[in-house]
């Protein structure tokens, strides 16, 4: 449906989005995800036709459509504001499209109700948007959007003006419509719930740069990069060295203490980054056989549905435990053994050990010389 190839673009000296590339499948629900100023609106706006990239090709349908207008570009974009035009009630607000396109009277009529019936505003035609609530204003932009059935859909943060309620309940709403349909769906957000309860396929972003691209799951229990673990959900990271490797067993050895992980295609000596999410901690009066990591309960953090706690290690950082509500946790100012299933861990290459590994093969008295004859 939409390839994305090499894409680069500039604001004066800022490389905003660095050689991007991405194919999306037909009828796929895909999400750019990545914090403030790291491309993703910029890259949406480029297949919009708002902007233009200063290299690279985007093609939809397999058609170069770089130069080619906005307005006829066969796709249509959903803002954050939503722009429904205030002078016009809700069936001509809906009907604009199709007038654009000069269809008949019974197509606009019948095609307006369809639309409405699909987003549950059916009766709400003679409405102006100032009468409406934040999330009908957004039901009657989704209905505007779909009414022509274009191939793909760009989303731009459309729920952020709703309060969070209405934000969870529009998330369903939106997934089912996108099935319903069969569009194809383009949606940024910086929202990491957002992302992961609606898309098919989430893309993290950073720094305009494509960091790690899969499904909700993959994303979240295997992180290719320290910052998506850190990025996406709630994670303890600490850095580790690899003590021993035995088949596909790590033994790792922190700061605070040794512990056991599952890898592959690490070796005894380098330095990983380690992944563990809260709610695979567990804890233990005594050591249990491959760990050494104990800490102190400094605080209980009652969340709602769930209950957090921090226990902080030998070297003053502070690992997460989380239970649902409710769960016996270890209380306050007690000491504990933390330990957990060498699967849930996620191990990964650290560039501190492409460093030193540099710095370890540099000749150093070489080099004195190079300076010196210099």
């Amino acid at each position: 449906m939409l390839e994305l190839k090499n894409i680069d673009k500039y604001f004066g000296d800022n490389h905003v989005v660095q050689n991007f590339s991405l194919n999306v499948e037909s009828g796929e629900f895909v999400s750019l995800l990545g914090p403030s100023g790291c491309g993703k609106t910029t890259l949406l706006r480029m297949v919009a036709g708002f902007e233009h990239p200063d290299g690279g090709d985007i093609l939809l349908l397999g058609k170069r459509i770089n130069q080619i207008p906005s307005h006829r570009r066969n796709l249509h974009t959903l803002f954050q504001n939503y722009a429904l035009f205030p002078h016009m009630n809700v069936f001509d607000n809906v009907a604009y499209g199709l007038r654009m396109h000069f269809a008949s009277k019974a197509t606009i009529r019948n095609s307006v109700a369809e639309a409405l019936e699909m987003v549950r505003l059916t009766g709400f035609e003679n409405r102006f948007p100032a009468q409406m609530s934040g999330g009908q204003r957004q039901r009657v932009a989704l209905a505007r959007a779909v009414i022509n059935r274009p191939p793909l859909l760009l989303l731009d943060e459309p729920l952020t003006a709703l309060d969070q309620k209405l934000r969870a309940e529009m998330r369903f709403e939106l997934r089912h419509l996108q099935q319903t349909l069969g569009i194809t769906f383009v949606y940024v957000t910086h929202d990491q719930e957002e992302a992961l309860v609606m898309s098919d396929r989430v893309v993290v972003m950073r720094a305009g740069n494509l960091e790690q691209v899969g499904t909700p799951s993959e994303i979240y229990f295997q992180p290719k990069s320290k910052f998506v673990s850190e990025f996406i959900g709630e994670t303890n990271l600490f850095e580790a060295m690899v003590k021993e490797v035995s088949e596909t067993t790590l033994n790792l050895s922190s700061e605070s203490g040794e512990s056991l992980a599952k890898g592959i295609s690490f070796s005894a000596g380098e330095l990983v980054h380690v992944s563990i999410r809260p709610d695979k901690i567990r804890w233990s009066e005594t050591p249990v056989p491959g760990f050494m990591l104990c800490g102190i309960v400094q605080d209980q953090l009652f969340c709602g549905p769930v209950t957090k706690v921090l226990i902080e290690l030998p070297n003053g950082e502070n690992f997460k435990i989380s239970r649902l509500s409710g769960t016996p946790l270890p209380p306050t100012g007690t000491q504990w053994y933390l330990y957990w299933n060498p699967e849930d861990a996620v191990v990964m290459h650290s560039v501190a050990n492409k460093v030193r590994n540099t710095m370890e093969n540099v000749d150093l008295g070489k080099w004195v010389e190079n300076v010196k004859s210099a």
